[in-house]
Formats: C-alpha cells, structure tokens, sequence
C-alpha cells in the first residue's frame, strides 16, 4: 500500500549512517544495482506512478520531491544491514569489531553471574577471554594511532615537496592535534552553555554586525511535529511571500515548453556533472539523502531510468513553475563550537546542512557563468588559499624589513560575515552574471530560504533570514566574494 512520505521524527526512525558506511556501500557494485532496481521497481507500482503523475499534473513540486526522496530514503535504507561499525563506531573497522566482541562477552559474563547453575570455571573462562580481548583491542588502537601518525608524517613531506602549503599546513595542525583552525581557539575546552531555542531566534533576529541575520520567526514547535507542516509545502508558512507584489514584479514570463525542456535537460546535466565531482561535505539534514547514493543512482549508465526521469521531470516544474521544492529550500542550522571561550550563541557558528541534490542542481547554474575576482584575491578562488595570501604577505614583510623600511599591517575582520551582506548588494553583484529565469532562480536561494533550529530538549524553531547568504551553501562562498 503506497503511503504519503513523512521523514520526520515521530513517523519512522532516524538513521544517520558514518561516511566511511556510505562509502563502503557505494563501492559495493552489487549493492548499489540492487538499489536501483528497487528504487525503479517502486516509481513502476501503479500506485506509486499515479501519485507521480498527479503531483507532476498539478506542478505540486513540494508532494512530487516528497514522494521521490522518501521512496529513495527507504529503499537505500532498507539495504543496509546492522554491523559492528554500525554499533560501535571507531577508527578503524577492526577496532569496532573487537568493540562488539567486548560486548558480547560482558552481556555473557553478566548471565552467567546470574545464572548459579553454571560452573565457576566457566565463568573463570569468560572472564580470560575478556581480558585478552581488552588487550588486543588496546595494541590494535595504538598501532591505529601509530599508523595515523606515520601516514600524517608522510602527507606532510608529500604536500611540501609539491609546495601545496595549504594541505602541509592542515596535515602538521592534525599531526600536533592542535585543530586546523587559529591559534586563539582552545580545542580542548568545550563551551559551558546550549543555547535553547529562544535565545538563538533572540540573537538571529539582531543585525548581522551584532551576529544575526534580521531573522523572522515564522514557526516554533517540537520537532516531531514538524512533519505536520513541511509535507504541505511552501504553504505551511504563512509568511512565505512567493506571491508578494513586489517578487510577482520580478518573475520573468512564463517560458515555451521547448524552452522548459532545454532548460530543464541543461539544469539536469549540469547537475549530475556537479554531483559526479568530489565534495569534501558529508552531513546533510535527517530528511535528506546522502550525496553520495545520490551519486550512485544518477551519474554513469544504467538500465534503471524511472527515477532519473523522475529527476528530469523535476527539473522541468522548477522551470514551468519558478520554485523549488521546500525541502531544498530549508536548511538545518547545525550549532559548531567555536572554541572562543565565550558563552551562550556567541560561543557558536551556525553551519546550514542543505539537501544535497539541490545543492547540485544550484551549484550547476552557478557554474554556467564563469567565476573571476581581482589578482588580489584570494579568498574562495580555484588554485589559491588563506595559507597563499599569508605567505605573500610575511614575504612583502620580510623583504621590506631587510630594505630598512618601517611597516604596519592592518587586518581588518567582518563580523558575521557571510549572514551581513545585504541582499540589493548580494542581488547587483554577487547575480550579476546571470539573467531572466537564471537570475531569479537563484535570486530564490537567499531570499526564499529558510532555517530549521532545535535543541536537544527536541524543541524546534522555523526562521527567514532578510540578509546574507548561509554557511554551508554551495554559492554563499563566491557569491558573497563578489558582492
């Protein structure tokens, strides 16, 4: 019986596989067509192919995403078989195996001891067992450790004799544990205080200097029961202004339905390419499919094409309609520890995990326009880095230093940076290569984009931001540099 999707808390059970489970998966050529038969097998169910074509009818983008992304969340989960990574994970695989080994045999230890039918010696037995297992796992972690350490020294000597100083720089912070970040963060102490809900829309709602976004609070609730409002779509927020005046004035004419389809079969190529190239982000929201089982079902041949011309014909309602899906508009705004030592949200940064097929799709427009900056920037550029510009920099001082001359450097920092920007600058400069439906989609990414916030007491939080870009998102980099 096909039932309308509901990924949310409340509903069905959230798992949150580890990157290197994923990767293992994908890399199982057999897994992977077993799950594509299954996914085509589902879009094929008469059942499932008439909700389909209702919502495609309808141009109901947000009950035609859902019911794609539900089929392909369960599908993918249901080939997953439970393992020792699964239940305990570590380092390595043989560490977690030794883990559960450890486990079983305490869960056994404890029977016995309240079993008085069993022999002592049995028990004596256990007991040596667990100790010798206690102290392979022990060697096995130290020469993981050691492994680490080697294959880190080894990565170092690689990275400086190619002079890729940003990579030598990373990889001698992870050697010395120090972190990969700035010298003023304290790594080993964590932040004292979680901020509730409340506070973080208190201090959202501040400007972006003071760290906030102009936010606006459109919904607040327990966590479960947001899969009562995100399955209605862009119409469970009363505030969404899609159809104000003043965007109505904006929204370029409606487009043939030659052009939908050159455009919808460009959007889909252009986003397939950006999903076969490697990204170093692996978390996505718990409604989301990973990016790479994304990868798996789309990039390449294969004789399973239901759901890749579900994906075309999804592309085709963003262009007839000029709207996206909600789920690829929202983003969960994930708290990460700044080390600063200060407290409350001050002592966070908000980092926003997106879906990953619509940061494709946004990252194939993006990059249909060539990116270019000045020669002195650095920053968000192909080939260049922070670790570039410091070094340029400490050889102008020392060159100038031995000339005899007096310098003064001045640093000057944004606060708040990405979510400050205003949107007029961000719409002139940051867009300014794009026109007509191009320009207004991704107008759309910021402006239309909204935060889901909670908290570990499950209490949760809906937001727009009136200014800036997201951490996190694929053009808030580039962007926000030209802008």
């Amino acid at each position: 019986v096909f039932k309308h999707p509901c990924p949310y808390p409340g509903s069905k059970a959230i798992f949150r596989p580890r990157k290197d489970q994923v990767d293992q998966f994908v890399a199982d050529r057999v897994q992977t067509l077993a799950l594509q038969k299954r996914i085509d097998s589902w879009i094929r169910e008469s059942s499932t192919e008439s909700a389909l074509q209702i919502a495609r009818d309808q141009g109901d983008i947000d009950t035609f995403w859902g019911l794609v992304n539900e089929g392909v969340h369960f599908s993918w989960l249901r080939g997953l078989e439970k393992s020792p990574e699964q239940r305990f994970p570590a380092e390595i695989s043989a560490i977690s195996k030794l883990l559960d080994k450890r486990w079983a045999l305490r869960e056994e230890l404890h029977s016995v001891g309240l079993d008085s039918t069993r022999p002592a010696w049995y028990a004596r037995s256990l007991e040596n067992r667990l100790h010798r297992v206690k102290v392979e796992l022990m060697n096995e972690r130290n020469l993981s450790w050691q492994i680490r350490q080697h294959k880190l020294a080894e990565e170092v000597v690689s990275a400086v004799w190619q002079k890729l100083w940003k990579q030598a720089w990373r990889k001698m912070r992870y050697f010395s544990q120090s972190g990969a970040g700035p010298r003023n963060r304290f790594y080993h102490q964590i932040p004292m205080t979680s901020p509730s809900t409340a506070q973080w829309l208190e201090a959202m709602e501040q400007s972006g200097g003071k760290g906030g976004c102009q936010a606006s609070s459109l919904w607040e609730g327990n966590l479960d029961e947001f899969g009562m409002f995100a399955p209605l779509g862009q119409m469970a927020f009363l505030q969404n202004d899609l159809d104000s005046p003043a965007l109505v004035q904006q929204r370029p004419a409606a487009l043939t339905e030659e052009k939908i389809e050159t455009f919808a079969q460009q959007d889909y190529n252009r986003m397939v390419a950006a999903l076969a190239r490697p990204a170093r982000g692996f978390a996505v929201p718990f409604w989301s499919v990973p990016r790479e089982i994304w990868k798996a079902l789309l990039v390449g041949s294969s004789k399973f094409v239901a759901l890749r011309n579900c994906i075309k014909d999804l592309c085709k309602i963003i262009r007839a309609r000029f709207v996206f899906p909600l789920l690829w508009m929202i983003s969960f705004a994930q708290p990460i520890p700044k080390f600063n030592q200060k407290q409350w949200t001050a002592a966070y940064r908000l980092i926003h995990l997106l879906d990953p097929l619509g940061k494709a799709w946004f990252k194939g427009l993006w990059e249909s326009r060539d990116f270019t900056l000045g020669h002195t920037a650095f920053g968000f550029v192909k080939n260049r880095s922070r670790e570039e510009a410091t070094m340029v920099l400490l050889i102008w001082l020392h060159r100038l230093s031995a000339l005899g001359l007096q310098v003064i450097v001045l640093l000057h920092d944004i606060a708040n940076a990405f979510p400050s920007l205003d949107w007029g600058m961000l719409d002139e400069y940051g867009l300014r290569s794009f026109q007509g439906s191009d320009y207004f989609l991704l107008q759309q990414r910021h402006r239309q984009g909204l935060s889901l916030l909670s908290e570990a007491l499950q209490e949760a939080a809906v937001f727009r931001a009136h200014c800036g870009t997201r951490p996190g998102d694929t053009t808030a980099a580039q962007s926000f540099a030209r802008a």
